[in-house]
């Protein structure tokens, strides 16, 4: 969460609390399938944020760029092919 706040108001970013919102602590605690997909015009969350936690993830894990999606409109035909295909491989 810090990290998106020096994004965005990067005087500020020290009121966020680096232990109890960090993104990259919680996910690497998780140790299950992972779908993680990231719009590349996300203005709110910038497209390599995503990538970073993505990369912090453990296995098994797959990433998906949404093509010429912003924060809130990442729901396509392409995502949810991508979707479709992620569970049919973790319910094998």
């Amino acid at each position: 969460m810090r990290d998106v706040a020096d994004v965005h108001f990067p005087k500020l970013s020290w009121l966020v609390p680096q232990q109890k919102l960090n993104s990259k602590t919680q996910i690497q605690r998780y140790h299950g399938p992972l779908l993680l997909s990231h719009g590349d015009k996300d203005r709110t969350i910038p497209y390599q944020l995503g990538r970073q936690l993505y990369e912090s993830a453990n296995e098994p894990k797959q990433w998906v760029r949404i093509e010429n999606a912003g924060h809130n409109d990442w729901l396509c035909e392409a995502y949810l092919r991508q979707l479709e295909g992620f569970v049919a491989s973790i319910a094998k």
